[in-house]
């Protein structure tokens, strides 16, 4: 009660350890430095220990009326950032991401799938490059995708498309030959 009736009289209370000469009970009246030497209560120079913080200090400015500005250091222009590799364990059926140069990321997404699931389960890059094919009676195939598409050269052997699980249709021209043991389709 002591302390909050010498507070609304004005007089600052503080606990000096050990006391000091002149101090007293350890009530200050109001105005005293206290411990804040060689500045008034309100000088916010005493808060820091008696130095100015940076935030305090006069700015100069700038003839346009703004802070001034000293020039940044002068910085090497960086390379062009370039892909350096593919992580292909981040693969996904709508995307591939690559490693840049400068060590950061990038991913390239896709409306439409740009993968596929190989029999192994890793995702391959889609590839609709037709190239030649090996397989008996069809010259041309593209199997870089989840089916394969065979393109043959005779009309018995038009085209043929193996889906995952086995199984497979091919389309050609009926009576001429067409492949045994699948559907076809004749035109």
């Amino acid at each position: 009660m002591a302390a909050v009736a010498l507070l609304a009289s004005g007089i600052t209370v503080a606990a000096l350890p050990g006391g000091s000469p002149g101090a007293g009970s350890g009530a200050l009246p109001a105005g005293s430095r206290g411990s804040l030497p060689h500045h008034s209560w309100w000088d916010p120079r005493g808060w820091f220990g008696g130095s100015t913080p940076d935030a305090l200090k006069p700015k100069t400015i700038a003839a346009g009326g703004g802070p001034q500005r000293t020039p940044m250091p002068h910085q090497a222009k960086a390379g062009p950032v370039r892909r350096v590799r593919e992580l292909t364990g981040r693969r996904t059926a709508n995307s591939r991401v690559y490693r840049l140069s400068d060590g950061r990321l990038q991913a390239d997404i896709s409306a439409g799938p740009v993968n596929y699931r190989d029999r192994s389960g890793r995702w391959q890059p889609i590839n609709t490059t037709v190239q030649p094919s090996a397989r008996h009676g069809y010259k041309y195939a593209n199997t870089t995708n989840t089916f394969g598409s065979f393109f043959g050269t005779s009309a018995g052997h038009l085209v043929r498309f193996d889906v995952p699980g086995g199984g497979w249709l091919t389309m050609g021209v009926a009576g001429s030959g067409g492949g045994a043991g699948g559907r076809t389709s004749a035109l």
